[in-house]
C-alpha cells in the first residue's frame, strides 16, 4: 500500500489543491484522508482531488515541486495503466481457465450419462438374460418330465412286451406239444 499526496501552493504558501493517489490490494481506500473499508472486492487505485480556491478562482504558478508532482503523477498513472492491464490480463486468463474448467465438467458429465446409459442397457440385458434363464428352467423341467413320463410308458410297453413273449412263447411251446 502507499500514498502520493501534495499540495500545490499559491505565491502566499496557501494550499490550493490536493491530490491524494494511493493504492492497495488490502480492501480499503483513502476518502478525502479517512479510509474506509472497501466491499469484498480488492481495491486498486482511487485518485481524488480537493479544490481550495480562493474567490471562486486557482491562481498558482508552476513550482518545482509543482513539476516534480507532475512527473511523479505521471507515471503513478503509466504504473496505473500498467497494473490495470496486468489485472485485465489476469481476469482474462482466470476467465479462460474457468471455461476450461467448465469444458472439464462438461466432459465428465458426457462421460457420466454416457457410462449410465451403458450400465443401463446392462442392466436391461441382464434382465432379459434373466427371463430368457426363467424359461429355458421351465422348458428343461417339461422336457424332465416329458423324460419321466417316457420313461413310465417305456416300462409299460416292456412289461407288455415281455408278457408278450411269454404268451407267445407258452402258444409255441402248446404248438410243439400238440405237433408231437
Amino acid at each position: 500500500m502507499f500514498v502520493v499526496s501534495s499540495w500545490l501552493q499559491t505565491e502566499q504558501g496557501k494550499p490550493v489543491v490536493c491530490l491524494v493517489f494511493c493504492a492497495t490490494f488490502f480492501g480499503w481506500k483513502c476518502v478525502f484522508g479517512k479510509w474506509q473499508k472497501r466491499g469484498s472486492k480488492p481495491f486498486f487505485f482511487m485518485l481524488s482531488s480537493v479544490i481550495m480556491m480562493k474567490n471562486g478562482r486557482c491562481n498558482h504558478k508552476m513550482t518545482t515541486n509543482d513539476r516534480d508532482f507532475d512527473q511523479l503523477f505521471s507515471l503513478v498513472t503509466e504504473m496505473r495503466k500498467v497494473m490495470i492491464d496486468m489485472k485485465n490480463d489476469m481476469e482474462t486468463r482466470f476467465d479462460q481457465v474457468e471455461s476450461r474448467f467448465s469444458e472439464m465438467d462438461k466432459r465428465f458429465d458426457d462421460m457420466k450419462s454416457n457410462m449410465e446409459t451403458r450400465f443401463l442397457k446392462v442392466d436391461k440385458r441382464f434382465d432379459e438374460m434373466k427371463e430368457e434363464h426363467v424359461v429355458m428352467n421351465r422348458r428343461i423341467g417339461n422336457l424332465e418330465t416329458a423324460q419321466l413320463e417316457t420313461n413310465a410308458r417305456l416300462s409299460k410297453v416292456e412289461d407288455s412286451q415281455m408278457k408278450t413273449a411269454a404268451a407267445l412263447t407258452a402258444i409255441a411251446d402248446a404248438i410243439k406239444e400238440r405237433t408231437k
